[in-house]
């Protein structure tokens, strides 16, 4: 039979085990919050990295884009700067020449010689085309500029007393156009023509060289 002693180291041990128990419940309860605010934490940082490495992949290919964009930019600028140089308006100039058989010969070849050798010493002849045309008739101007496409047009012949300019007929002898009239066939066949410079020898003064210059507005 168990005696005062044992029955009260029994019943200590037990309200001891009960203590405990309690306890060990209330810190499982505490240890079941925490793990619970832990998951949270570690839920909300896992969206919050995953928004952020979105965010990252994003920009990373924007900013590729933007690369890309900018090599595409440099690289056209390189070629651009490599290509050969696009070739500049050139003035053309149209040179006119009739000399027919019953006039007095002139040294026209000597006249163009001058001009061409002026054009290739100028610093600018890179820049100037320059085209002749002998024997002109009439119609040869047309024709001459339909092909040509002048800003210039040079006569250079004979003239007559009433500042008409010799042409050639077709046969070798002489065809009489006015200067108003060749200067509104040219405002007709071309809106380019900014100058036509005549150098007419005329008649009956001496032969004598007269260098005359219209200014056309062509509008």
């Amino acid at each position: 039979m168990m005696n005062d002693k044992e029955f009260a180291k029994a019943q200590a041990s037990i309200m001891n085990k009960k203590t405990k128990l309690v306890q060990l419940k209330d810190d499982r309860a505490e240890a079941c919050k925490k793990i619970n605010e832990i998951e949270q934490e570690i839920a909300k940082t896992e969206n919050e990295l995953l928004e952020e490495e979105n965010k990252f992949i994003l920009l990373c290919g924007q900013k590729s884009q933007l690369m890309r964009e900018r090599a595409l930019q440099v690289g056209a600028e390189i070629e651009e700067a490599i290509k050969p140089q696009q070739p500049v308006d050139k003035l053309t100039i149209l040179f006119l020449a009739a000399n027919p058989q019953d006039t007095q010969k002139l040294a026209l070849d000597q006249e163009v010689r001058s001009i061409t050798e002026a054009i290739r010493k100028s610093e600018g002849r890179d820049g100037i085309e320059f085209f002749s045309r002998w024997a002109v008739q009439s119609l040869d101007i047309l024709q001459a500029i339909n092909e040509t496409d002048p800003e210039i047009i040079h006569f250079s012949g004979h003239g007559s007393e009433k500042g008409e300019i010799v042409l050639d007929d077709g046969s070798g002898n002489m065809s009489m156009v006015s200067k108003e009239a060749m200067a509104a066939a040219v405002a007709s066949a071309s809106k380019k023509v900014r100058m036509i410079f005549l150098t007419p020898v005329f008649r009956r003064r001496k032969l004598r060289l007269l260098s005359i210059r219209l200014r056309l507005l062509l509008e």
